[in-house]
């Protein structure tokens, strides 16, 4: 388990690869198995404004994350909240990381559009 800052959060690993970030990664606790593995995390953050977030997930293993509780605010007090499950493709999440990176390099054309894994989503969106 490591319990971090923003400025020192570890950006995590799968299948034995530090995932690579392109920006600051919100602080929290990210929980690693006994091979190092990222198996998931609590983390809370805003989003430069006035909204924040707050996020308690967890991963397959060598994948992504699989089901989580989330409450996500906006600046204009717009909010939604609730229970979360993704289901992942049967790859380690490096090699879908790959394969999305080859993806994005290709040219923008109808057959390019990708869609989101998520499966079920149990939320309440509310204008506050």
């Amino acid at each position: 388990m490591v319990i971090s800052n923003q400025e020192r959060q570890h950006p995590g690993i799968v299948n034995g690869k530090v995932i690579e970030r392109k920006g600051p990664r919100p602080p929290g606790m990210i929980f690693f198995n006994h091979l190092g593995v990222e198996m998931g995390g609590l983390i809370y953050g805003d989003n430069g404004g006035n909204g924040h977030f707050g996020s308690l997930t967890w991963h397959k293993v060598k994948g992504d994350q699989t089901i989580g509780f989330r409450h996500l605010e906006s600046d204009n007090g717009t909010y939604q909240m609730g229970l979360e499950m993704w289901q992942p493709p049967g790859i380690p999440g490096d090699v879908l990381n790959e394969k999305i990176a080859a993806v994005k390099k290709m040219p923008d054309e109808p057959i390019h559009q990708r869609g989101n894994s998520q499966t079920v989503i149990t939320m309440k969106r509310t204008n506050s």
